[in-house]
């Protein structure tokens, strides 16, 4: 593996150090049905990977990579522990900083116009390892790392984050696999094991910056698996992820294990 090349010969890039900062924009969005990945560096077990800014898109519709510098650079070097995150209402992907580290800021990227936006470049958290999910009723992106949650309105990105308020029991540790389920109109979150949990948002969607989030757990069923691999040591991020077609959740955390869904409750009407 050569660890300074973006790109190889055949147009294929090259393997990224990667851990939240890839996501699906979908199809039906002009330059979608692509899994979109920062560029940051490459893979380098012996630490000599260098940074990249070049971002790499997969087609799912022809099932190759795009060329090289088909979408904008990355507005930064610094992609590793960043998050991203598709948004429906704005059609954008939002990019969350790395926190802890040196790029803390909050961008967006339009596929269609294949642009970066910076929208709040002043965040200064520590709080690193996150996952993200977005709220599409209040319009939130909401962070999770090491039982801290941040939000920022998206209706708003030019302001700082809010810091959320939450009672119950968390799921503990960063790089949790973090998702919303629409249906509940609330997140989940899972950190190995058979349980998975559940983050309600306050009752009023016009208070979600001051009232009280609530973690609960979903218990597994009776007879239901417990998922054989735990959370790796680089962290779950995407491997855990709803199925919107059969309200479901997946985690695939090793790719010498099995495949694990759990079906979520029905939600009383």
């Amino acid at each position: 593996m050569q660890s300074t090349v973006q790109y190889y010969a055949d147009g294929k890039p090259s393997s990224r150090h990667g851990a939240g900062d890839q996501c699906f924009i979908p199809a039906g969005v002009t330059n979608g049905n692509r899994w979109f990945c920062l560029g940051y560096s490459s893979y380098a077990s012996s630490g000599d990977g260098v940074n990249f800014t070049e971002c790499a898109s997969f087609r799912m519709d022809t099932l190759n990579y795009d060329a090289q510098d088909f979408f904008a650079d990355n507005p930064d070097s610094q992609g590793a522990f960043s998050t991203l995150t598709w948004d429906w209402k704005t059609r954008k992907v939002w990019k969350k900083g790395r926190m802890n580290l040196a790029d803390t800021g909050l961008y967006s990227f339009d596929p269609a116009a294949n642009a970066w936006s910076t929208e709040f470049a002043g965040e200064v958290l520590n709080q690193g390892d996150c996952t993200s999910a977005i709220d599409p009723v209040r319009h939130i992106l909401v962070s999770a790392s090491d039982n801290v949650l941040h939000a920022w309105d998206l209706d708003s990105p030019t302001t700082d984050s809010v810091a959320l308020t939450t009672s119950g029991t968390p799921p503990g540790d960063s790089a949790i696999g973090f998702v919303f389920d629409p249906v509940s109109g609330c997140f989940l979150a899972w950190n190995g094991g058979a349980s998975v949990f559940k983050l309600t948002p306050p009752l009023s969607n016009l208070n979600w910056r001051t009232a009280t989030w609530v973690w609960s757990t979903l218990t597994n069923a009776a007879g239901g698996a417990t998922p054989t691999a735990p959370a790796t040591e680089g962290g779950t991020f995407g491997r855990f992820n709803y199925i919107s077609a059969l309200r479901a959740l997946v985690v695939v955390n090793d790719n010498e294990e099995s495949a694990y869904v759990y079906k979520l409750p029905r939600v009383a009407v």
